[in-house]
């Protein structure tokens, strides 16, 4: 065993320190840090979980529609990740992006928000910038920084005709073109003031028509399958 002999100012010996001192010293202050780096990360865990409920309930308070409806896209998505097996980051990324996909809403006023009937040209340039609000209201949140792409992109056509930026193909994050898929197919399945909600096979078959044109082709099939498979969607 290795010893490291200790002496006072005139040289005389006043004690022996072991490397077995040394490895429990070192291992007392890796534990500390180790303890003090958990409870911080905790501490930041639970403040991002307390700032996705506040700026939920933000965006519930102001359309109860809006709301459920990202509720629903957030669990449709993850569930369809699943289905597809894909990774934990895709489909952490897309949940939380399904949650907020629709937050700049909270900019749009209501009398457009909840027009019952169609939007003229200038309503719907109002509510084309909303995936831009979305972005904007988010970027300063750092464990927002991976789905701002899903979140900024999720009304890109995959033929390019879609907003804010016109991107196509797999330029659109995989996880916009997931969100896509089942934020329409929801909207289309939910009863509306001015409508009522579509029938599985009606949706189904607007997907159909669409596929190559507003969604993924590889994508889509795969979609239309989950949702044939599901005794709940």
């Amino acid at each position: 065993m290795r010893r490291l002999v200790v002496t006072d100012k005139k040289g005389k010996v006043s004690g022996l320190i072991t490397q077995t001192d040394v490895t429990r010293a070192m291992s007392g202050i890796l534990l500390e840090k180790l303890t003090e780096i958990r409870s911080v990360y905790f501490r930041t865990q639970h403040l991002f979980k307390d700032s996705v409920k506040a700026l939920f309930q933000a965006l519930d308070a102001k359309d109860h529609y809006t709301g459920n409806h990202s509720r629903e896209v957030a669990k449709i998505s993850f569930a369809f990740c699943n289905y597809m097996k894909l990774s934990d980051k895709i489909r952490r990324d897309v949940y939380l992006a399904g949650l907020f996909h629709d937050i700049g809403k909270i900019h749009v006023v209501d009398s457009v928000l909840n027009k019952q009937g169609p939007l003229d040209k200038e309503e719907f340039e109002l509510i084309k910038k909303h995936p831009i609000i979305s972005e904007t209201i988010l970027k300063p949140i750092t464990e927002f920084k991976e789905i701002l792409g899903i979140i900024r992109h999720h009304h890109e056509w995959y033929n390019g005709d879609g907003y804010p930026d016109g991107i196509k193909g797999e330029d659109i994050p995989i996880g916009a073109r997931i969100i896509t898929l089942v934020d329409s197919y929801n909207a289309m399945r939910t009863d509306r003031p001015y409508r009522a909600g579509m029938s599985k096979e009606a949706a189904v078959a607007n997907i159909k028509k669409a596929t190559g044109k507003q969604f993924d082709p590889k994508l889509a099939p795969v979609f239309i399958k989950f949702v044939s498979e599901s005794h709940t969607l």
